[in-house]
């Protein structure tokens, strides 16, 4: 005990002050309050307002400039994802994201699902045609040809309408660079889009070899979607008139609407973007392995339990696994991750990142072939040697484990390669949810630079380095640990 002013302190007194005083001063001390960060999605294949810069490997465009000033206004950060333009409404009604920015037509039927800022640029759609054709000059030249434009918007939409009773074939791509490059493979006779995005092309990539014919139509507002009743609207719409008044929106309109944006940004027909896009193209290997291999390793058990449950002689316990065998089986993949990412949310109430609904699709899909190849495997051994095991004295699990199980292992193993290079090439499916696999980076690097060829052809190689390396992997665990001898 000591005193201090006249008060008698015991030591543990003092000693608990000092506790309080260290927890309670920094909570009293003013800190930055840290920002909250917002899940943001674009469609990298819609240029200039969103595209993958070939230098930097960042995306930029005017609509990123725009989210990075709205942001740094409205006091918030973003993580920035890509997505193909038919899975942003979607992935915005699950909740996967909290808003997009992809040149996204406001329209009424949008309006019942999401919510909307305020317009912040005005366009309108346009023919495109290669540079020889002279007939087509206006919408009613397309009655009876092809007509390549982009899977969930407004082009579509208003192409469906305006020859819902004709001959027209209307063929919606995924992507805005795969119409162009229909365009120039002359797999299609025009393609019908956005102004902007049309322009672009036929500055680029396109001079020489495109044309852009007839009058603007449907004139039409972009605005950033966001989710269903977003806390985030009102301060994002304040943003937006703020910019037009203070001269930022204006700045950025003029950084990529000027005239020389098109030169500037042009490409060579060679060899050289390929090259250019290999290291951003190997970002998305280790995604591709990782899921591949993650997905079949869960696939396994998957399949070992199916795959004993399907060999029961129950047929409350065989019944069940069939089931799933042939569920599994019978579905395509793209189907099964397209309902695990968008469709599954609905129902269990909360979102699924794209990662885990890939990593799930793989190892479900993967397990139903699994537990094929055990019971075949299974099967495949004489009965002879279960019952030389019971006549030794081993119970039916002992005889399993250690007569029947070791043997059909082995026969199991080449089989069992081939579905994990069949799942590895399966992951270029999981494109469509957004997940930076290998297509998925040629896809953005191709909308940029309109090199599908070359980009392709390496994407292409890569699959066949990591296909034809786990082939010998596999050969030499069969001569080396399987008794087998080439």
């Amino acid at each position: 005990m000591f005193g201090f002013y006249g008060y008698k302190i015991t030591l543990k007194k003092f000693f608990l002050g000092v506790v309080c005083v260290i927890i309670f001063i920094p909570l009293l001390s003013p800190v930055a309050a840290k920002k909250p960060v917002l899940k943001a999605l674009t469609d990298p294949s819609f240029v200039p307002f969103e595209m993958l810069d070939p230098k930097t490997k960042e995306m930029v465009g005017f609509d990123i400039d725009m989210l990075k000033e709205i942001s740094r206004i409205v006091g918030f950060e973003y993580e920035l994802q890509t997505m193909n333009f038919n899975g942003i409404v979607p992935a915005l009604q699950t909740r996967h994201v909290d808003l997009a920015i992809a040149g996204i037509t406001i329209t009424k039927e949008r309006q019942k699902v999401i919510d909307f800022s305020i317009p912040y640029y005005d366009s309108g759609l346009r023919i495109l045609v290669r540079k020889n054709n002279q007939s087509i000059e206006k919408l009613e030249d397309l009655k009876g040809k092809s007509v390549a434009t982009k899977i969930g918007s407004t082009s579509y939409d208003f192409l469906k309408k305006q020859f819902a009773q004709t001959d027209t074939k209307i063929i919606p791509y995924p992507n805005s660079s795969d119409m162009y490059m229909a365009l120039l493979s002359k797999n299609v006779d025009a393609v019908f889009y956005d102004v902007p995005n049309v322009a672009y092309f036929a500055q680029t990539r396109g001079t020489n070899k495109v044309k852009a014919v007839g009058p603007i139509y449907q004139g039409q507002q972009y605005g950033i979607a966001m989710v269903k009743n977003s806390p985030w609207k009102a301060s994002i719409d304040a943003a937006l008139q703020q910019m037009r008044k203070d001269g930022s929106y204006d700045r950025i309109h003029e950084k990529w609407f000027s005239s020389t944006v098109a030169e500037e940004k042009s490409f060579d027909l060679d060899w050289r973007s390929a090259y250019q896009a290999i290291p951003y193209l190997m970002k998305g290997v280790p995604y591709t392995i990782g899921i591949s291999f993650g997905g079949l390793l869960l696939g396994f058990f998957i399949g070992l339990g199916f795959g004993l449950m399907s060999l029961h002689r129950l047929k409350i316990i065989r019944w069940p696994a069939i089931a799933y065998i042939e569920f599994f089986r019978g579905t395509p993949v793209l189907v099964q991750v397209l309902f695990i990412f968008f469709g599954l949310p609905e129902i269990i109430g909360r979102p699924i990142d794209a990662l885990s609904a890939s990593v799930a699709a793989i190892a479900l899909n993967s397990g139903a072939y699994i537990s094929e190849i055990m019971r075949g495997g299974v099967r495949s051994i004489d009965k002879g040697q279960t019952e030389a095991g019971l006549s030794l004295g081993l119970s039916q699990i002992q005889t399993f484990r250690f007569v029947v199980w070791p043997q059909a292992l082995k026969r199991m193993i080449p089989p069992l390669g081939n579905q994990a290079i069949i799942s590895l090439k399966d992951t270029s499916l999981l494109s469509v949810i957004g997940v930076g696999e290998l297509v998925r980076q040629g896809q953005v690097y191709i909308a940029t630079t309109f090199t599908a060829l070359e980009v392709y052809f390496v994407v292409a190689l890569i699959y066949l380095a990591i296909t034809v390396s786990l082939s010998a992997i596999l050969r030499y665990i069969e001569r080396n640990h399987l008794g087998e001898k080439a």
